[in-house]
């Protein structure tokens, strides 16, 4: 990816809590890239640290939180401007202007995302004046629109009701369209389809890539479902306990992953052309952070670390494999070695 091709790209994020049981390392040396109308998907495990990642770019993690000195998070605004967000003041009037005008949000739960004590409009229509010079009836009308264009029954009717009166998928389809009522640059899905049903799935899933044809933004799509993220994302980034494991094209990466803790996630899925044959979960749980395994992250559960001492000890780097194609792990140094030596 060329560098000045990015709408966003981050550097060496590391993101670390202040708990009563000490400092957490949530987010460990994070870098990737987000071009203009592409989707990025980022999977893995509960605990991963995807959420937490995502929220940093916009500035919305707790005050226990802190971001190392020399992380990077280099947004191009729509003038054209390159600003790094994370050494923005979270009371600045910058901020202000980039959170929600320019990079836009849909929460994993849209019933705690909006408040119960106003409508969906009051809520649409107040973010909506924040960031244009409208009145309140044109606010009202754009929200309405949008609401339209995502494929809410009676916009005209719906705008005035609560969250609770709505069903999950219109809940979710309202959430959408109070995120793209501004035509943000950037959307950040966290596990939007993750509380619905497979058919409210699926048109979601449509929507945003339809939304996205046609205001050209670029989306961070956050799952833990690698099926979902093959429908959705040109590429993939796989994290586990808050570093990037492997990364690449979600072709590349579903049809020839590089790393065992991809490898597992892959073999982990269902299929309906097997039915007979039984699940296959990695094995073991991913650990707190409060216990970071040394060396490998994943060597605790990977079935290749007890043959090798370096996945205890050494933090693998990561390697390129095929052309934008990546992976930590020490057993492609391994790999390399032996072509070297051949």
């Amino acid at each position: 990816m060329a560098e000045d091709s990015a709408v966003l790209r981050v550097s060496n994020l590391s993101i670390s809590f202040s708990t009563d049981e000490g400092l957490v390392t949530a987010v460990d040396d994070l870098s990737f890239g987000l071009e203009p109308g592409k989707t990025l998907g980022i999977v893995g495990e509960s605990g991963s640290g995807k959420s937490v990642s995502t929220k940093s770019l916009m500035q919305l993690l707790p005050s226990n939180a802190a971001i190392a000195p020399n992380s990077s998070i280099l947004y191009q605004t729509k003038q054209g401007k390159y600003i790094d967000i994370a050494k923005l003041d979270r009371r600045s009037k910058t901020l202000d202007q980039i959170r929600g005008g320019e990079i836009a949000m849909i929460f994993q739960e849209p019933s705690a995302a909006f408040s119960p004590l106003y409508t969906i409009g009051n809520q649409m229509i107040e973010g909506i004046r924040l960031h244009r010079n409208v009145s309140r009836a044109q606010a009202r009308q754009q929200a309405i629109d949008m609401l339209e264009r995502v494929g809410m029954t009676n916009p005209e009717l719906r705008i005035d009701q609560y969250a609770f009166q709505l069903s999950g998928g219109m809940r979710q389809r309202a959430m959408i369209a109070s995120a793209l009522v501004m035509r943000p640059a950037v959307l950040i899905a966290d596990e939007p389809t993750t509380a619905l049903d497979v058919t409210i799935q699926a048109q979601i899933l449509d929507l945003l890539a339809e939304l996205q044809n046609e205001f050209g933004m670029a989306i961070l799509f956050i799952s833990h479902d690698l099926a979902v993220i093959s429908q959705i994302a040109d590429d993939v980034l796989v994290m586990y306990l808050g570093r990037a494991m492997e990364t690449g094209p979600v072709r590349t990466i579903i049809r020839d992953p590089q790393h065992p803790y991809t490898q597992g996630l892959i073999k982990a899925i269902p299929r309906i052309d097997r039915l007979d044959q039984p699940l296959l979960p990695i094995p073991g749980d991913i650990p707190s952070p409060l216990e970071r395994p040394q060396g490998c992250v994943f060597h605790p559960r990977c079935p290749h670390a007890p043959d090798r001492l370096r996945c205890r000890t050494d933090v693998p780097v990561a390697a390129e494999t095929d052309p934008h194609h990546r992976a930590a792990c020490h057993l492609l140094d391994e790999k390399v070695l032996e072509e070297v030596h051949r």
